[in-house]
């Protein structure tokens, strides 16, 4: 099987035939909107970006190097750069996928993006399911991420940069 290497988002960007203009270090899409087939396998691929999956309504499986992880409604994951993976869409009714560089990180996040959140380079984290209340909550702010990437704030940056910083408080919290 072909394996594909995206070293930036425009990558992926142009991998799945999406528009783009310039230098990208954050994006959010919609799942089902980007594979419109379902069942979908894709590609094995190694992205040098991080990526923050929310699935509210759908199952796959995701696989990372030689780690087969099945997932459902209600659950989150996330892939750092670095890993060869793939994943399988059986159901994807809603589901969000966050991409962000470590340049993102440290310079709307944090600049010590690794020290406040030792687990964005843990070697593999499975996909968590939640309860239902702790879902809607993180879901909350992936609207409010989406709302913001596609505004157009001259802030845009920085919101988003605080945004992810509460995700990232949100997921330590819950799983670390």
């Amino acid at each position: 099987m072909e394996k594909i290497i995206h070293h930036t988002i425009a990558d992926l960007y142009q991998t799945l035939n999406l528009p783009f203009t310039g230098a990208m270090d954050f994006a959010i899409l919609s799942v089902p909107a980007i594979h419109e087939q379902i069942p979908f396998s894709s590609p094995k691929l190694r992205a040098d970006y991080f990526s923050f999956i929310l699935t509210k309504s759908g199952a796959g499986v995701y696989y990372l190097d030689d780690n087969r992880f099945p997932f459902g409604s209600q659950s989150i994951y996330f892939t750092n750069p670095g890993h060869l993976k793939s994943y399988e869409l059986l159901a994807s009714k809603e589901a969000f996928i966050i991409t962000l560089t470590e340049r993102f990180l440290r310079e709307d996040v944090q600049p010590d993006i690794y020290e406040a959140f030792p687990f964005l380079l843990a070697e593999k984290v499975p996909p968590q399911e939640l309860p239902t209340e702790d879902f809607e909550n993180i879901a909350s702010l992936y609207q409010q991420i989406w709302a913001e990437f596609y505004g157009d704030s001259r802030f845009k940056s920085k919101i988003l940069g605080n945004l992810m910083m509460i995700l990232l408080l949100k997921i330590k919290e819950k799983f670390w």
